[in-house]
């Protein structure tokens, strides 16, 4: 039996959480006769009503972890989602937005990707619908890692991912909390890792925001140029 960790850090997201839950749970219960999965729901200070809806949902469901910490933004967020999966030694680690843009019709796609030895398994998003400013951004990071590192990553910002835990608890530990951008970090650490990639479709979020405008992107993206200094000194 698989066992894999679904982690989904989460911020004000009491319009789409629900609905996003709902329809991955019916997705991975169709593959329970070999995988056993769990959620790992990171409340990251939501200042809505976003934290009862998750302690509502973990009332209804035995496979629902919950970890309700003070604000310290996503990357933080994703990063404790991924040391809880190799602290408590699941087989994978898969990594997923809450605000319903992951769509779960792809699924079948990373599955079959594992079995056929991938360690890791990427979305590259083709279509997206959250803006051309973000798609953008996205090319931008693959490039500026691709030359600080001599990495190539499609999109290493994709938020639909999965690990093999073995090709993620080498490194872990060494990783900073202040990475805030960590789905590029992770990204960065797989030349040694067999690497599948999926194409997929990002849909409209369900409700709420993003939490990131255009000045908070461009902003970041200069904080990440420097933190790929420092990123040099952890063993690749």
């Amino acid at each position: 039996m698989n066992t894999c960790i679904i982690i989904m850090p989460i911020f004000n997201e009491e319009e789409s959480l629900q609905k996003t839950f709902n329809e991955w749970q019916n997705e991975t219960n169709k593959y329970k006769t070999e995988w056993e999965f769990d959620y790992l729901l990171i409340n990251d200070g939501s200042t809505d009503n976003t934290l009862d809806l998750i302690k509502k949902i973990q009332l209804s469901h035995t496979n629902v972890k919950v970890i309700d910490k003070i604000n310290s933004g996503h990357g933080a967020s994703c990063l404790l989602g991924y040391k809880y999966g190799v602290e408590n030694k699941y087989h994978y680690i898969m990594q997923l937005d809450s605000d319903g843009q992951c769509d779960p019709a792809f699924f079948n796609k990373f599955i079959m990707k594992l079995s056929q030895g991938n360690d890791i398994v990427y979305g590259i998003r083709y279509y997206r619908k959250d803006g051309i400013l973000r798609f953008f951004i996205s090319r931008i990071l693959s490039i500026i890692a691709y030359l600080k590192l001599g990495r190539w990553v499609w999109d290493p910002n994709v938020p639909y991912r999965i690990f093999n835990t073995k090709t993620v608890e080498t490194f872990i530990s060494n990783i900073s909390e202040e990475y805030f951008l960590i789905n590029v970090f992770l990204a960065l650490h797989h030349k040694k890792s067999s690497i599948g990639y999926v194409p997929i479709v990002f849909r409209d979020r369900w409700g709420g925001s993003p939490s990131l405008n255009t000045f908070k992107i461009i902003q970041h993206g200069k904080t990440f140029i420097k933190q790929l200094q420092t990123f040099k000194n952890i063993n690749l």
